[in-house]
């Protein structure tokens, strides 16, 4: 699924296994997730992590090294968004739901063509990794 600025999909797995699911279909496009954050242990005060987000939740960072580096030598400043931007959390079903950053947002507001195609070709990528998570998770 799509929502305007970003792709989500639930898998019918716990979190960790779907983590694992999650890699697997990344890496199978070329992606790697670069970092994973635990906001409970990061974020202390002011942020509401409290149970409506599930028992475990993390923030991601996802990176594709080919196009990020035909991004950042089109346009060397584009190394500040070069990672895509997402989020796992456990449902209180016991389900494992994903939302990643759509980079077609960001390619509105970009005037460089090759930083452009590079965006889209990441939007086309992120798609396949989506619909491979509904493949291998349920």
């Amino acid at each position: 699924m799509r929502a305007g600025h970003c792709f989500t999909v639930e898998l019918a797995q716990p979190f960790n296994q779907a983590m694992e699911t999650f890699r697997k279909a990344l890496a199978a496009e070329g992606f790697c997730l670069v970092s994973e954050v635990d906001p409970k242990a990061v974020f202390t005060g002011g942020i509401d992590m409290d149970e409506k987000h599930g028992p475990q939740r993390k923030l991601l960072g996802i990176c594709h090294t080919q196009l990020a580096s035909m991004m950042s030598t089109a346009e060397p400043e584009m190394a500040a968004v070069l990672l895509g931007g997402g989020v796992a959390s456990q449902t209180p079903s016991g389900r494992t739901r994903f939302a990643l950053q759509d980079p077609l947002v960001i390619a509105g507001q970009i005037d460089d063509m090759p930083t452009r195609q590079a965006c889209q070709q990441t939007h086309q990528l992120l798609r396949r990794v989506i619909d491979r998570l509904i493949l291998m998770g349920d």
